[in-house]
């Protein structure tokens, strides 16, 4: 069976289910085989700050909860930076703290994350969600430790220089069948047996999964 790494929709099948502050609700949440939290950039502000952080913390008394985020940098969106960096950082903190990986969300701000990667050397892993970039920066990541996802919409030189022991697939918000996207990118792929190098990352980034 395929796994989608990562999605924002409820489904039957095997998935991890982002969520952040009233994006689900708790008989959702309580359904998810899988389940991330975070507190995304694009919804931030002064006055939920706090409450949005607090609502991840209580989160993760879940058993379903594998990782923080989706979480990240948007330099696209209104949310003013300095508040993005401190939700970002509280997230890391956590990843760190529970020793969950951390899924990142990152627009526009490439070389703010590799700085923030350098200055933190996390144990724990990084995975930006949803790569949609050329390929100039998948060495960089890949350099420095990161797992690189893609969905529906991807550049095909970044997915095919992607190493494939960084990658995963997932559908993100898009309500294409995950296994749509499998097929596709094993199209691109010199790899046999796509996605048992898919399900091998899974298990080594979260080692309970069962699918």
């Amino acid at each position: 069976m395929y796994f989608d790494f990562h999605t924002h929709h409820l489904q039957e099948t095997p998935a991890l289910l982002s969520a952040y502050p009233h994006e689900h609700t708790e008989e959702a949440l309580a359904q998810a085989a899988y389940l991330s939290v975070g507190v995304h950039p694009w919804y931030i502000t002064a006055e939920n700050y706090a409450m949005q952080i607090d609502w991840v913390k209580k989160q993760l008394h879940r058993p379903t909860v594998i990782a923080i985020g989706e979480c990240g940098l948007d330099r696209a969106c209104a949310t003013p930076w300095e508040l993005q960096i401190c939700a970002l950082e509280e997230m890391i903190a956590l990843s760190e703290d529970r020793e969950l990986p951390l899924i990142l969300h990152i627009v526009k701000a490439h070389e703010d994350i590799l700085q923030l990667r350098k200055r933190h050397s996390p144990r724990q892993a990084w995975i930006i969600h949803g790569f949609r970039n050329t390929s100039t920066w998948v060495p960089r990541y890949v350099a420095t430790g990161f797992y690189l996802s893609f969905g529906e919409k991807f550049q095909e030189n970044a997915l095919c220089q992607t190493p494939i022991d960084r990658l995963l697939i997932e559908t993100d918000d898009s309500k294409c069948d995950i296994a749509e996207i499998y097929t596709r990118i094993a199209h691109l792929r010199t790899e046999a047996n796509l996605a048992s190098h898919i399900k091998d990352n899974l298990l080594h980034l979260f080692p309970t999964l069962i699918y």
